[in-house]
This record gives structure tokens, sequence and C-alpha cells, in this order.
């Protein structure tokens, strides 16, 4: 019989789909059409009795993929799919019509999805659990040499986590920003700095992200919030674990704006003597033209 379910769910899925996100925008979630097709896919999965390591590894996948990995984003996971089950036995008990046999291995279904699904949520937090208890400890360690090893004042610093949400604030770069820390910790960084899109420095931070390989942007012009456009030197590295796992990145700058003005400046004196010399040589042709 859960071959005669998969196989109504394969020919009613855009239905499946349609109805999914209407009944997720009335309740005020509005399902992302990425996270909606692989729930969907998801829910295939257990009609199809994958088995346990198969459907642990799937929602790990999506819930690092799709959604943020607090226990807000775990709660919309949990919304979002018990929703997509709910729509799945809908339209197929209204294809089935309710026949008692039918009704069975509808129940059947859905007591196997309730199982799967706690099962996974057990896996998933016991893993997670561990992961977050050593990224901490990394974290702690790192604001410790922060705080402690180097004076970090004059230099601006902000460290990133794997979602792109600011875990670091230096006291640098709270001057250079005049921005205090409490303003911008846990939020993302995009929320906070969103010119940072359109002037290629976040695809940047998410190009060292995914590669672990660090980079740079030097004399990058940058609108900052309160002190207006200023030339930033910026370089980017991953932050790992002991591990070794990319866990976020650091985000290390230096203001060149002063400089490059001392640069511009040389480089007007310099076209500015040149002129003279230009100027004076002329003259001096002129004079000896007349002296002849």
């Amino acid at each position: 019989m859960s071959d005669e379910i998969y196989k109504i769910v394969l020919n009613k899925k855009e239905k499946i789909k349609k109805l999914w996100r209407e009944t997720s925008k009335s309740s005020g979630q509005k399902i992302d059409g990425k996270c909606l097709l692989s729930l969907l896919e998801f829910l295939e999965d257990i009609i199809n009795k994958k088995d346990e390591k198969f459907l642990n590894a799937k929602m790990e996948r999506i819930l690092s993929g799709c959604y943020f990995s607090d226990f807000t984003g775990n709660l919309s996971f949990f919304n979002d799919i018990i929703l997509g089950k709910d729509v799945i036995c809908k339209i197929v008990g209204q294809t089935l019509l309710f026949e008692s046999k039918n009704l069975d291995e509808l129940f059947t279904f859905s007591k196997r999805f309730d199982e799967t699904l706690i099962r996974a949520f057990d896996y998933y937090y016991d893993k997670n659990s561990a992961v977050v208890i050593q990224r901490k400890k990394v974290f702690e360690e790192a604001a410790d040499f922060l705080k402690s090893a180097v004076n970090f004042t004059k230099i601006g610093l902000f460290i990133l986590d794997k979602n792109m949400r600011i875990i670091y604030w230096g006291e640098g770069i709270a001057r250079m920003y005049d921005i205090e820390e409490k303003e911008v910790l846990n939020q993302q960084v995009l929320d906070v700095f969103p010119a940072l899109k359109d002037e290629g420095i976040f695809q940047k931070m998410l190009n060292v992200l995914n590669s672990g390989e660090p980079g740079e942007l030097l004399s990058q012009a940058h609108q900052t919030l309160k002190k207006g456009k200023r030339f930033i030197d910026f370089k980017i590295s991953p932050l790992k674990d002991s591990e070794k796992n990319i866990i976020g990145v650091n985000v290390l700058l230096n203001d060149v704006t002063e400089l490059k003005k001392d640069q511009q400046s040389l480089l007007e004196y310099e076209q500015f003597i040149s002129n003279i010399f230009e100027d004076a040589a002329e003259a001096i042709f002129v004079l000896d033209c007349s002296l002849d």
C-alpha cells in the first residue's frame, strides 16, 4: 500500500505543493520554495521506508541547508514538515475515499512518520549538542585570546559564524564604525551592513566560508553607516575548530582612507611639480629664442 500512497503523491505533487504553500501562508509561516521541495522529498523517503541512517543524513542536510542552526530554525523545520505530512494525508485520503483499509494504511504512514521524525531528531540533537559544546569552546578560547593575548583595540576585527551572524565585535571596529557590540552581536551581518552585498564584500566572505581559502580586498570602497564612504583593506580568513571544520570567518579591517588621501595628495603634488617644470622649460625655450 505504501507504493500506492507514493504513486498518489507523485501524481498529485503540484497540488500538494500548492496546498502546502497556501496553508503555510495562512498560518503565517510562508515556507521557502527550496525548503518545500527538500521536505517533500524527505516525506517521500519516509513513505518509501528508507532506512534510519539515510533519513538522519537527509534531515541533517535539510536543517543545515534551509534553516538557521538554532532553536527557532529547528522549530520552523518541525512546523513545516508536520504541515506537509498533514497535507499529504489529506490529499491521499481524498483520493482513496477513506475506505477502511486505506485509512489503516494512512494511520500506518502517519505513525511511521512520527516515529521517524522522533528518531531523527534524537540523532540530530545528540550529534548537534556535541558540536555546539565544541564550537562554544572554540569561540570562548578565541574571545580569551582576543581580549588578552593581543591588543586589537586599534585593529578592526569581527567574526561571523557559519550562518553569517556576528559573534565577535572588537573594540577597534566599534570605534571605526561608531557602533557598539550590543548593537550588532548575534545579528545577520547584512541586516546591519546591507551595503556589503552590493559592494561585493559579502560574496567574498561567502567564498572564504565555502572554500576554506583566505581572501582579501584592498582599498575597497565601503559605504559605512555613520562615517560615509571609506576605503578599507579587508583580510578574510576561515574560522576552524580543532577538527579543522570551517565554522565561520574572521574579518580583519584596516581603514586606509587617510593613506589613500595622502597618496592622492602626493600624486597631485607630483603633477603640480611636473607642470611647473614643464612651464619652466617652455619659459627657458622662449627666453633662449629671444636671446638669439
